[in-house]
């Protein structure tokens, strides 16, 4: 039985997928939802975390337009920004490390967000657990066991990897009922790592007295890692 892994720790919330432009003459191609704004005001600014400076013409939710110069005096972005058409996926290797003995809450997985300046605030789906592929609704429900919940402590002497794959998810149901999931390809561009760390396990377990750390980066990364330090000044 072909299962897709994704987790609980799929990020603190789940949602957005980056859509894929199937016509090569589209001018602005397929905006992703919470993209450019340039589609409907002339080449404006970026709204909501669209395409860089001056935003090529994609409206939000795939609309196409020829947006072309932005205002201001930006250039206009290029039509595949925010779109992706035949790359490989850009895997990434997130590295917590700290200075001092730190708790991060596991549920299935280190649990952590992951948003794009594509799709904006919404947390992307990048980990699946115990769903089937929706691509192969043949081979029916996935059956999945208790995974372990607590906390998982970081030290200066144990940094704890994640893993992406560089994939982004979208939840379904088969035609049998059966919860699915469709994987597409992260587009290259600017994303945000973020997750809470705690003093103790008690806390990460509770949600109590959380430390928020974010770091943005560029896909794909250098060297496919990306550093995310969780240490404390003065300590």
């Amino acid at each position: 039985m072909l299962v897709v892994a994704i987790a609980c720790g799929c990020v603190i919330g789940c949602g957005g997928s980056v859509i894929r432009s199937n016509d090569p003459n589209a001018t602005g191609g397929l905006g992703a939802a919470g993209g450019s704004s340039a589609g409907e005001s002339a080449g404006g600014a970026p709204a909501g975390g669209g395409a860089a400076a001056g935003g090529a013409g994609g409206r939000a939710q795939g609309g196409t337009s020829s947006g072309g110069q932005g205002s201001g005096g930006a250039t206009g972005g290029s039509a595949g920004e925010c779109t992706v058409l035949n790359t490989p996926a850009y895997p990434v290797r997130f590295v917590l490390q700290t200075n001092t003995t730190v708790y991060v809450k596991e549920s299935c997985t280190l649990e952590y967000e992951l948003t794009s300046e594509c799709t904006g605030l919404t947390p992307l789906t990048t980990q699946v657990v115990c769903a089937a592929d929706c691509n192969h609704a043949e081979l029916g429900c996935s059956t999945c066991g208790a995974c372990f919940s607590g906390a998982r402590a970081v030290t200066p002497s144990s940094p704890q990897p994640i893993d992406w794959s560089g994939e982004v998810y979208e939840y379904g149901t088969t035609p049998s009922g059966c919860s699915c999931a469709t994987s597409h390809i992260a587009a290259p561009g600017k994303y945000t790592f973020s997750i809470d760390a705690y003093l103790s396990s008690d806390d990460a377990m509770t949600g109590a007295n959380a430390f928020h750390h974010h770091v943005s980066f560029t896909l794909p990364a250098p060297n496919d890692t990306v550093i995310v330090d969780l240490g404390f000044i003065g300590i």
